[in-house]
């Protein structure tokens, strides 16, 4: 699952084949959704409507899509929320954290909020130890993970964690603290790349027991990356992007070991805040993004797929 690049209800769902199927576009549309798969459904979290950051209409909606592309509502979220993270353990979707509109500002959250896998909204767990926005979601074995972010008076490395009974559960900090950091979740780890400022080619790993592993320089992302995603695909793990021209198309491929590989792929056009998508463990799938340097290219590169299969070959279509 991934995020909407522009202001619609479309959705595009590819096979295995790379064929495309296109339902019946969402009930809620939307710019910036969170998505995550739990159970047999597709779960959607959130979504504004424009450019304007103050905007935070219909942030709240809770959407589900199952494998028949049936669309199915359920209950809102507590708040109209924006940039949190995402993240899922055991029969649970997690919601972590974001911005929120609190006596006329915006402010990070701390609140956590959880969907069971019948899309039953359920008591929500301890919150966040601090709130923040802009972090990073992956899973891990046992754990959903929750990494870095923009706390209120300060970019943050906390890292919060909950198991499958909900409980949270304190993390070794981050090696660096960022935000527009992106979690990855891989079988052996749960990954949080990139960032923003000098921080931006940080590599911090989770194993199964939240041990933490950050990547020395040799093997960090090849350049400063803000808002990239990735995933894995076969023996590699890849990553790439950045919602900045500089190293926006720019990917790095890592084996298991999170050893960094010699060669370099690059995504078709430079853009961060991509969504990703695995197609039946043959290919990954990094669509939609965004560039800042040019808000403008927004609805061309919203409509952007870079397809990687397990051998590395790249194809991209526009």
């Amino acid at each position: 699952m991934g995020t909407s690049a522009i202001d619609s209800g479309a959705i595009d769902i590819f096979n295995i084949t790379m064929q495309r199927i296109n339902p019946t576009p969402m009930a809620l549309p939307g710019r910036g959704m969170l998505g995550v798969d739990i159970g047999k459904y597709g779960m959607l979290f959130g979504g504004h409507l424009g450019y304007d950051v103050n905007n935070l209409t219909d942030a709240r909606g809770v959407q589900a899509i199952d494998s028949t592309f049936q669309q199915y509502r359920t209950t809102n979220m507590s708040e109209a929320v924006r940039n949190s993270m995402v993240s899922k353990v055991g029969k649970y979707a997690v919601l972590a954290g974001g911005w929120a509109r609190i006596s006329g500002s915006l402010t990070p959250i701390n609140r956590v909020e959880v969907y069971d896998d019948t899309l039953q909204k359920v008591t929500s767990p301890e919150s966040l130890r601090i709130g923040r926005y802009n972090g990073g979601g992956a899973n891990i074995g046992l754990y959903a993970v929750f990494a870095g972010g923009q706390a209120a008076s300060a970019v943050s490395n906390q890292v919060d964690a909950y198991d499958s009974a909900l409980q949270r559960i304190t993390a070794l900090t981050l090696g660096a603290a960022r935000s527009d950091v992106r979690g990855i979740s891989t079988r052996d780890y749960a990954i949080f790349a990139g960032g923003n400022g000098l921080s931006g080619d940080y590599v911090d790993a989770y194993s199964e027991t939240l041990e933490r592993r950050t990547l020395t320089a040799n093997h960090r992302l090849w350049t400063g990356q803000s808002y990239p995603n990735g995933g894995e695909i076969g023996d590699y793990i890849i990553i790439g992007g950045s919602d900045r021209n500089t190293g926006g198309h720019i990917v790095t491929v890592y084996n298991r070991a999170l050893q960094r590989q010699s060669i370099r792929l690059y995504l078709i056009e430079a853009r961060g805040l991509m969504g990703t998508a695995v197609a039946g463990n043959a290919f990954l799938i990094f669509f939609g993004g965004y560039n800042s340097s040019d808000s403008q290219t927004v609805l061309t590169l919203g409509r952007i797929l870079d397809v990687f299969d397990a051998q590395l070959n790249h194809k991209a279509s526009q």
